[in-house]
């Protein structure tokens, strides 16, 4: 999947509404760095007071947002609920120098501290308007996400030998870890992988793991750490006494953008090679 990037600059912003209108986009790092945020452009203007806050989940007609207050200043804040505030965004996109700004006026749903978190609140926020480039955004981001959950089932099919050469080309930096449903966290070396499953290795003193319990992989490239969520399929033991572990696991787009980058590039690598071979060399 190769596109240049996208904004919608209104023509579609209805088509986008319609479509993808009630969702809300869960802000990973992955998420807020493909959609261009800019964090320090996120401001909060309630009554006479700035509030710096984060995006938890941005929607097109309603967002949450996180921000860091005491318990007292919570208790304070909630007697804006239901009142009027003004929202400030930037987004980086390639065609602009400087960011994209804007300025939706909201009203205050609710305002109460994370669960777990007594120190971070989470605003609900009910958009007066959402700005067509704004919805532009995130709709493109989805329609990646969507044309993503396609490659996941193409890329699926075959798994791919994380060979010398393979790594080096997908730029990722030999370093990957497992954690259990219990917490215990360990090394491990990827043998070979794919978008549904990871095929990895690990020392003679770790006892083989259960089939069908949940683990947590984080691989490292030098696009993207991927934290990948999955469940054992088999775990078998080596005639060397490596263990040998297969899993399943989730639909994860940094990865399979990722997958999508090298065949990409091998593909493009093959042309060429081919190409070169079929020039007429010199008389």
């Amino acid at each position: 999947m190769k596109k240049d990037w996208f904004m919608d600059t209104g023509s579609g912003s209805m088509h986008y509404l319609q479509r993808y209108g009630d969702l809300q986009i869960p802000c990973t790092p992955y998420t807020l760095k493909k959609l261009g945020f800019e964090q320090s452009l996120c401001l909060l203007k309630v009554d006479d007071y700035n509030l710096m806050i984060a995006p938890f989940q941005l929607g097109f007609k309603r967002s949450v947002f996180m921000g860091s207050l005491s318990i007292q200043e919570i208790t304070f804040f909630q007697k804006y609920t239901n009142s009027i505030a003004g929202l400030s965004l930037g987004f980086s996109v390639p065609t602009r120098k400087e960011p994209l700004l804007f300025f939706i006026r909201c009203t205050i749903l609710s305002l109460s501290p994370m669960k777990g978190r007594d120190t971070v609140a989470l605003f609900t926020l009910d958009y007066k308007n959402s700005p067509d480039e704004y919805i532009g955004i995130l709709g493109s981001y989805l329609e990646g996400q969507e044309q993503l959950k396609q490659l996941y089932e193409s890329y699926g099919k075959e798994e791919l030998r994380l060979t010398p050469e393979v790594a080096r080309t997908m730029g990722y930096n030999l370093y990957a870890t497992i954690k259990d449903s219990s917490g215990k966290e360990g090394r491990i070396q990827i043998f070979s992988l794919n978008s549904k499953t990871i095929v990895h290795l690990e020392g003679p003193h770790v006892q083989e793991r259960t089939a069908g319990s949940k683990v947590i992989f984080q691989l490292y490239f030098k696009k993207y750490k991927c934290t990948i969520s999955g469940t054992i399929q088999e775990s078998n033991r080596l005639p060397s006494g490596i263990l040998r572990t297969r899993s399943f696991i989730d639909f994860n787009p940094p990865l399979i953008e990722i997958l999508d980058d090298y065949y990409f590039t091998a593909r493009a690598r093959s042309l060429n090679q081919t190409l070169s071979q079929e020039q007429p060399t010199a008389s």
